[in-house]
């Protein structure tokens, strides 16, 4: 309970503590009376350079404002405290009686017992006291409930006693949850009026603004900027209200702003309230409080419209962001300069861009570029708090990236910068997904993809590139680039060990070795058979070793070579190293071919033929065993040994040899070729 703290209606008889200062003074310098307050003719001199754009007319129109101002003795009153003028009541409207009468006789009021033995009332204590009247707590015993009454001094000035009956029909007129509500409206014992309202225990929103330790925070949210937000939506909401009902506040400011202890909000102090139809009839007077007000309020007092009220929301939105009030000078005159040029305020950090935009918008100067009502400006509030989450995202998101900025430059573990690349991103992206309009979030995320892009690009990491330059909000032509220069150099990195496997295939004696051992060998068995044939007829005399008879065996193994090449061309082609042996096979036929037909030509006895091709198969195994397949040295070494015998025992039969060396030669190579691993 905030016993002590009781909240209720402040008129211009009654203001806080901390606003007193000045208040007798207030009403004591009519217009034209000047020298009442003792204020020089003069007012003080401002630099050019802080004139606006015709400094001349700017000057004679600050001084007419200033006048005024001393006239009504605001140079008496705090900054901070509310300047009051006359009745917002237009005596020559009938319809004024809405609101209640332009001059009350008291006499008319119903009167209230207050004191004697059976009061209506019983008085409690004073719980808030001004320069001209007070708020006493009382029980009201009909009701067996706490009430507030206010009440003016005695002796208190006319102005002041019709000052707190208007405060009380404007107050009794709008009912809503966010202006306190009004009982009844009396006179007591001695004639003077006392309003009855709702006791209401808080504290004003201006004490919470001021001291961030104060108990009243505990039961708001533990967010205190939307605690504040929360607020002032409801202020909000009672200016609409007011605003639908013709009525000006003209004094809104966090120090009339009350905070209750289950949190009710309420606007209080519509002492300075006016109908808007009224203020064509109504003297021009600065009303408000120069911290806060609107250059209308000075300039035009008697041309305001809602978005004057628009204009004040957004200086109590500034305080509460800023926690100064939105005007503030070295005196009264540097006040009201600024108050008439309302210059943007130029917000720190701290201040969320989108609530910095909305406090330039309402207190901007000319009031079509403010929000056009209340409402628009509720709005706004709903809106970024809607967006609140996605700027917290958006700061934390912020913080993550320079972190891993941090890691990339440190080198750090890969796992663990990609976890953190995830993180930010993920946040950056649900950011937007709250508020796609999060401009924050759009660079934010840009610059933590083309952080992880460079970072990876420098890894060759293209799976991620890819997957990172997909996402980016806008493209980066420069980054698709490097990613497709990196792309080219690992595709030809990746193709290289294929390239040297294939390579490697094609010069592999292992490979197919099998396929061509078979092959060898049926085409050796025929070429033996041809080769034993010629052997038969020869021993027994059917026939004479001849060239036609060679040269006929020649065309037959040929056919058996060019038939059984074509039966396993599949697996004797598709590689280099069988091509290879295709090749010196094929060379070796057609060398002992031309060997035979020139030694048949020139007539060289027939034995020299035969040591040539023996000679010849000795070659082509050499050449075969050197190029081609180291393993074969053991089947060429026999071909020598056959031709070496050949040579020194030329008795011996020359077909039976080559035929026995043959089968020797070649089924060494079968054997060998066989024996080769299969391939996978």
């Amino acid at each position: 309970m905030w016993r002590g703290q009781i909240l209720a209606q402040f008129s211009t008889s009654v203001a806080p503590p901390a606003l007193r200062a000045g208040s007798a003074l207030r009403y004591l310098c009519a217009p034209n009376s000047r020298s009442l307050c003792g204020v020089s003719d003069d007012p003080p001199e401002l630099d050019d350079e802080a004139h606006p754009t015709g400094a001349l007319q700017a000057t004679e129109a600050l001084t007419a404002v200033w006048d005024a101002f001393c006239a009504q003795g605001g140079r008496e009153v705090d900054p901070e405290a509310s300047l009051v003028g006359g009745r917002t009541l237009n005596p020559a409207d009938p319809d004024s009686k809405v609101l209640g009468p332009a001059a009350v006789e008291l006499t008319e009021l119903e009167p209230l017992r207050l004191q004697g033995d059976d009061p209506q009332f019983r008085d409690v204590r004073v719980i808030g006291e001004g320069g001209m009247g007070q708020v006493r707590l009382a029980l009201d015993r009909g009701l067996r409930r706490e009430v507030a009454l206010k009440t003016v001094r005695p002796g208190a000035p006319e102005r002041e006693t019709q000052a707190l009956v208007q405060e009380a029909f404007f107050t009794g007129y709008l009912e809503h949850p966010n202006v306190v509500p009004v009982h009844r409206l009396g006179q007591s014992e001695a004639g003077a009026p006392v309003l009855v309202m709702k006791r209401v225990v808080g504290t004003s929103w201006l004490e919470l603004l001021r001291d961030p330790q104060h108990h009243g925070w505990s039961d708001l949210a533990e967010d205190r900027l939307r605690a504040n937000l929360g607020i002032l939506i409801r202020v909000c909401d009672a200016v609409r209200f007011a605003h639908s009902k013709g009525i000006l506040h003209r004094d809104i400011k966090p120090a009339n702003v009350m905070v209750g202890e289950f949190g009710e909000v309420y606007l209080v102090d519509w002492g300075a309230a006016v109908r808007v139809r009224d203020l064509a009839d109504l003297p021009a007077t600065i009303v408000g409080t120069l911290a806060y007000m609107a250059p209308e309020m000075l300039e035009e007092p008697t041309a305001l419209d809602p978005r004057t009220d628009v204009y004040l929301l957004g200086a109590t939105l500034h305080h509460a962001l800023t926690g100064k009030p939105r005007h503030q000078g070295s005196g009264h005159y540097a006040l009201i300069h600024k108050v008439f040029r309302s210059e943007p305020h130029d917000y720190g950090p701290e201040v969320p861009d989108e609530l910095a935009e909305l406090c330039t918008r309402a207190t901007h100067v000319d009031p079509d570029q403010r929000p056009e009502s209340a409402l628009a400006f509720r709005r706004a509030l709903e809106e970024f708090l809607d967006h609140r989450g996605s700027i917290t995202l958006t700061d934390r998101a912020d913080a993550q990236r320079a972190e891993l900025g941090a890691l990339y430059a440190a080198d750090a573990d890969p796992a663990a910068t990609r976890a953190l690349l995830d993180a930010c991103r993920f946040r950056y992206e649900q950011a937007l997904e709250i508020w796609p309009g999060n401009e924050d979030a759009t660079r934010g995320l840009q610059a933590c993809l083309e952080l992880g892009i460079e970072h990876e690009l420098g890894r060759r990491n293209r799976g991620l590139v890819e997957a990172l330059i997909v996402a980016l909000p806008e493209p980066r032509p420069a980054l698709e680039q490097r990613l497709a220069e990196l792309t080219k150099v690992l595709e030809v990195e990746a193709a290289a060990p294929e390239q040297l496997a294939a390579l490697k295939r094609e010069h592999d004696p292992s490979v197919r070795s099998r396929e061509r051992a078979w092959a060898l060998f049926y085409a050796t068995l025929l070429s033996n058979v041809v080769s034993l044939g010629v052997f038969l007829l020869v021993r027994y005399e059917l026939a004479v070793p001849s060239y036609p008879l060679f040269a006929l065996a020649g065309l037959l193994v040929g056919g058996v070579l060019a038939t059984n090449l074509y039966l396993y061309r599949e697996a004797l082609l598709a590689e280099t190293i069988n091509r290879r042996l295709v090749g010196v096979v094929a060379a070796g036929f057609a060398t002992s071919m031309l060997a035979l037909g020139t030694c048949w030509v020139y007539g060289f006895p027939f034995n020299i033929y035969l040591m040539e091709l023996g000679l010849i198969f000795v070659t082509v195994g050499a050449v075969t065993t050197v190029t081609v397949d180291r393993r074969l040295w053991l089947p060429t070494l026999v071909g020598a040994a056959a031709c070496f015998v050949d040579a020194v025992a030329p008795g011996q039969d020359p077909v039976l040899v080559h035929v026995i060396s043959g089968v020797l030669i070649y089924g060494l190579i079968v054997a060998i070729w066989l024996r080769a691993p299969r391939e996978a």
